[in-house]
């Protein structure tokens, strides 16, 4: 009875637990944490917690009583004392806040580091080696990576002990994201569970004890969590060993359901924003229902259990997948049931006796290249990546509640609605049409997204000189993908300037087009190395067109003259939807306004899309008179060399509401229930 009752309590603690962990979340996200960092100070004694040479910069992370991070650029020829872990430094710089997203739907830095503690990175000025680093501590983990570097397969060496990808080669962890494998690469249960295997069994060689043995194993594992600076997917892993040690050293005969909710309410009590965390998003779920499902895996029948727990860690994870990532491989079943054997069985295994044994280096090379090899081959097999966009919080609730449901009852329909639902969010676009327009911020450019009656345009890619990121894949795909858009109707280039079709290659290479429209005039030669992927690639192309229609609605081309200016031979674009007119002005000067003037009747512009990025060689006042614009938009990079938007410009459209990219970031305008609802993306 006395037992009975402790095992009661003991259930109910665990419980309380986790309500309590939801509770303090819950209150975090009320009343958030803020910096007690003074941005006025420029100096701080530091200590050195990641650092990394990048060949021309340095990546630092620093604790001065809080986390901040930054890099050091170095001068030409300017050779910087050798820096480990756990150095003390004299530090100065300038505090800043990390970037917020200011395109839609796309990654948001300053939350991320939010999630680790981190307010501010620092832009650094100097740093001076003061004392190098004494705790036992850094000692072990400066060992650790020295010992690593010394190995030909120290990428995953470290990767896969110490949780840091940043050696893996480009593109490389990206096919394992596309591949659905890429939680085989992050420390967490697996690697515990063996961790511990191999602890215990050497224990009990020399005769430990059980609950000396279980002491000694939770010892080690919560000391390597700490080592590996508390990955979500180690932390959730070791807390959970622990929790069940405990439960085995007590007799406790409490359900690991229990068990596994008090280990979520630890890791929220300690680190309320977790939750935001994808590696904690996926580990914590997925191991949820498997817990739940353990009951019905049949035992002495490897594969058909991995082939059903293959299936439950997509399902589960697919709502994650598609909040993150916006597309879902369904290739990931049947790649899962090679790659967790192929990983758990021979590369973690030979990951250990390695590190122990550099003998084995050349041979667990062999294995890592062969991994990489079927990884980025089967990458291109895209024909199974189904891009379905965002998911909306309601949706993941039903999903997942429907997914219980099943689990608890058994009863095949809620699997059905569980598709179902899946299946209406894929087709959301023909199935829900919405209206919107998107001003995305490319920097110094252009770039504009409308989306209506299923169909999308893209006019203008942007595109950034002198630069090695690629706005069409970083920024313009991504956000295709987070809407759901799986093809671009057409995509027209208002000219021929690299700021505005600069990224046309990368984006026909990267996303389905269907059709291209350049300006009139003779083609320039970054035009006509688009034409020839075009052709390659048997997409059509049209040039000087009067006019085209989506779905129901009409695009005119109203530029015709022909100028000796690239700029003046700009498409100029007028459009409407609900009753709401737009004006799209492309680069086209002074000159071209006039002559429109003389041609069209202008009646009040809703929103006009500001010619030339607010250059003073466009939107003359008489044009803007004429026009009248109720909204401004002005496309221009911050801190720009040209120094747009010119003042005289702002003073002629004074009269309208103004929105710039480098102010206000992309440029969200939505048409619903002939209503026009304008939200922004300030960085």
């Amino acid at each position: 009875m006395k037992k009975l009752k402790i095992n009661l309590l003991s259930e109910r603690f665990f419980f309380l637990l986790f309500i309590s962990g939801i509770l303090f979340c819950v209150y975090r996200h009320v009343e958030p944490e803020k910096s007690k960092l003074d941005p006025n100070i420029h100096e701080w004694r530091a200590v050195i917690q990641e650092v990394s040479d990048r060949g021309d910069y340095v990546q630092f992370v620093f604790d001065v009583g809080e986390v901040i991070s930054g890099n050091y650029f170095k001068d030409e020829g300017e050779i910087l004392p050798s820096f480990h872990l756990g150095d003390i430094v004299l530090l100065q710089g300038t505090l800043t806040l990390p970037n917020k997203n200011t395109v839609p739907n796309l990654f948001n830095y300053r939350n991320y580091l939010k999630t680790k503690g981190q307010y501010y990175v620092v832009e650094i000025e100097s740093v001076e080696l003061l004392t190098e680093n004494t705790a036992w501590f850094y000692r072990v983990k400066n060992w650790l990576f020295h010992h690593m570097e010394s190995y030909q397969s120290s990428a995953y060496l470290k990767l896969l002990l110490l949780g840091d990808k940043q050696e893996l080669k480009e593109g490389v962890m990206d096919s394992y994201q596309t591949n659905g494998i890429s939680h085989l690469f992050a420390i967490s249960g697996m690697h515990i569970s063996l961790l511990s295997a191999i602890l215990f069994w050497l224990l009990r060689k020399v005769r430990l004890s059980m609950v000396l043995s279980t002491v000694i194993v939770t010892i080690f594992i919560l000391f390597y969590m700490i080592l590996v600076d508390f990955t979500p997917s180690v932390a959730r892993s070791v807390v959970f060993f622990s929790l069940l040690s405990l439960k085995k050293i007590f007799r406790l005969k409490i359900s690991t359901v229990s068990v596994f909710l008090g280990m979520v309410g630890i890791l929220l009590l300690f680190r309320p924003l977790i939750i935001y965390d994808v590696g904690f998003q996926y580990s914590a779920s997925i191991s949820f229902f498997l817990i739940l499902y353990r009951s019905h895996l049949k035992q002495n029948s490897y594969f058909r259990n991995l082939l059903v727990i293959s299936t439950i860690a997509f399902l589960i994870g697919l709502p994650i997948s598609l909040y993150h990532f916006y597309q879902v491989n369904f290739l990931g079943i049947v790649l899962n049931l090679f790659f967790v054997p192929f990983v758990s069985f021979i590369i973690f295994p030979l990951t250990l006796l390695t590190f122990c044994f550099p003998i084995f280096d050349s041979i667990y090379l062999f294995f890592t290249n062969l991994m990489e090899m079927v990884s980025l081959n089967f990458v291109r097999f895209d024909y199974l990546i189904f891009v379905f966009g965002r998911p909306s919080l309601c949706w993941i609730f039903f999903y997942y509640l429907f997914l219980l449901l099943y689990f608890f009852s058994g009863k095949k329909r809620y699997m059905i609605l569980t598709f179902t639902l899946s299946a209406i969010f894929y087709f959301q676009l023909v199935l829900f049409p919405r209206h919107f327009l998107i001003f995305i911020d490319v920097g110094q450019g252009d770039s504009t997204l409308i989306h209506s009656g299923g169909k999308t345009m893209l006019i203008d890619t942007g595109g950034k000189l002198f630069s090695s990121s690629s706005i069409a894949e970083d920024t313009l795909v991504p956000l295709l993908h987070s809407f759901g858009i799986r093809s671009l109707h057409y995509l027209i280039l208002t000219h021929g300037d690299y700021d505005h079709m600069g990224e046309a290659i990368r984006l026909v290479d990267a996303f389905p087009v269907d059709k291209v429209i350049f300006n009139h005039g003779k083609y320039n030669e970054m035009e006509l190395g688009l034409i020839q992927v075009l052709d390659e690639n048997e997409i059509s192309y049209y040039q000087n067109i009067q006019k085209l229609s989506m779905g129901s609605h009409n695009f005119y081309f109203l530029n015709h003259q022909l100028h000796s200016d690239e700029n003046n031979n700009s498409i100029v674009l007028y459009t409407e939807f609900n009753g709401k007119k737009f004006l799209f002005m492309g680069d086209a000067g002074i000159e071209v306004e006039r002559e429109m003037m003389k041609k069209y009747n202008f009646p009040n512009i809703d929103v006009l899309k500001v010619g030339h990025h607010g250059s003073k060689t466009s939107s003359s006042k008489e044009f803007i008179h004429e026009v009248n614009p109720k909204y401004s938009i002005i496309s221009v990079g911050k801190n720009n060399w040209y120094h747009h938007p010119h003042d005289s410009v702002l003073d002629n459209l004074k009269n309208s509401k103004i929105y710039r990219t480098d102010q206000d970031g992309s440029i969200v305008v939505k048409l619903e229930n002939g209503n026009m609802i304008i939200e922004i993306y300030a960085p």
